[in-house]
């Protein structure tokens, strides 16, 4: 991603076009640029020979450390994965750029999200066949976790039902665009009925057919945060597009209700007493409430600087409460929030969510009925709201696979928000001065 990124720009250089004709990167919003480029420069100077993070761990004894490791001279605790760390998040923020030049039209932006929606349907079908062919493989890997549960080419079923639940969101999104028509077209309820029939019999199954194969693949990980955030990330896309399209009543509230709670319970039992077993169980058993205090504890040790990226597992190893069984060797902190703070630091972690955030302020600030990327912003809203809840108790983030779309979904969403209302193909921006 980040050879590709380079050679982007070195051909832009060259031409000297910055980027696509009708996109300017001054219309990319400064605030999120800003912070997402403090946070990575930040990430690089981590495991450089500063000289100011020496003996400052959260152990009593720094003796066993330095006899395996060295004295550290600079923060970061493992500096090869922390330079790895810093060009992940250099990549990212390419990404962010690349994609944010190639919408430069609504049209362009729609077709992001049906090429999401078709790969991670494309996942969800191949995971399918696995499961039910014995469900013994990753790829050409042995399968050694979660033997019980769908995870297509994912390790973990709590971070592929994420990526499920974002390929389900872009999936109502292309199928809102298609069966809801824009409130510019005036149709009454009878050419509104046949439109839609002709649409279902036409391209509208093969729409069902992804959903149904994403949801099933969703409901088959048994995973309780995934489940739960994406069918709640879903229910938001869901109701906020039928209050656009339907006006209130206790008839279009009852169907739309049954409906919604039929593929709920259809769902459920495909899923078969695993994901009941799950849901039932104390989650206090939970062996990522053991680490979350010894966590918490190492970010006060060092709140400003943190610990580098992807230095959790060394740091851990050290900083583990000998309570803690045999069993307990978590690689990842299964908090997106406490990680970042543990890697870069409290006020670095605050700034990447600032970033954040004000990547979702253009989307939601013209969210409006008329728009005729109204699904398309709230598909982005609600697969931003799944990530954001899951990453309370999980890892998404530290998965490319998600991390990426989530960087697309957002750049899509920072492009969406800076057409005029009524752009053209040819000047959807404003023009520049």
């Amino acid at each position: 991603m980040l050879l590709a990124s380079i050679a982007f720009f070195a051909e832009r250089i060259w031409r000297k076009r910055w980027l696509f004709p009708g996109t300017h990167l001054r219309s990319i919003p400064k605030v999120p640029l800003v912070c997402f480029g403090v946070v990575t420069l930040w990430a690089f100077l981590q495991p450089l020979s500063l000289g100011i993070a020496s003996g400052q761990y959260p152990f009593d004894s720094t003796i066993a450390f330095a006899e395996t490791a060295g004295t550290p001279t600079s923060i970061a605790v493992n500096t090869e994965a922390a330079f790895f760390g810093a060009l992940q998040l250099l990549s990212h923020l390419a990404l962010f750029v690349l994609v944010f030049a190639y919408a430069r039209s609504p049209e362009a932006v729609s077709r992001l999200i049906r090429f999401i929606a078709i790969t991670t349907t494309c996942y969800a079908a191949y995971g399918f066949i696995t499961y039910i062919s014995g469900n013994e493989k990753v790829l050409w890997f042995d399968k050694w976790a979660s033997l019980d549960s769908l995870t297509s080419t994912f390790v973990n079923r709590n971070n592929y039902a994420t990526y499920a639940g974002i390929g389900i969101i872009c999936c109502l999104v292309w199928s809102a665009d298609i069966l809801m028509p824009d409130k510019a077209k005036a149709l009454n309820r009878k050419e509104r009925v046949g439109q839609t029939i002709n649409l279902i019999l036409g391209k509208g199954w093969i729409l069902g057919l992804m959903l149904f194969v994403s949801f099933s693949a969703l409901m088959l990980t048994n995973s309780r945060l995934g489940t739960a955030a994406s069918i709640l990330a879903i229910l938001l896309f869901l109701t906020t597009a039928f209050a656009r399209h339907s006006r209130p009543g206790f008839r279009k509230l009852a169907i739309f209700g049954s409906a919604l709670m039929a593929t709920l319970y259809f769902g459920y039992n495909l899923s078969g007493d695993m994901l009941q077993k799950r849901l039932l169980a104390d989650p206090l058993e939970d062996a990522r409430f053991e680490i979350y205090p010894g966590v918490i504890d190492a970010i006060g040790q060092r709140p400003l600087t943190g610990y580098g990226l992807g230095s959790f597992a060394d740091v851990f190893q050290m900083i583990r409460s000998p309570e803690l069984p045999d069993r307990v060797n978590f690689d990842q902190a299964h908090s997106d929030y406490l990680e970042m703070a543990f890697s870069l630091g409290i006020p670095a972690s605050l700034i990447a969510l600032i970033g954040f955030i004000f990547c979702l302020i253009p989307p939601l600030r013209t969210l409006t009925a008329s728009d005729r990327l109204f699904h398309t912003k709230l598909g982005i809203l609600a697969a931003s709201f799944l990530v954001a809840v899951h990453a309370t108790l999980d890892f998404p983030l530290t998965i490319p696979a998600i991390s990426y779309i989530l960087t697309c979904l957002l750049a899509l969403g920072v492009s969406s928000g800076t057409f005029k209302p009524g752009a053209s193909r040819k000047s959807p921006h404003p023009p520049s001065r």
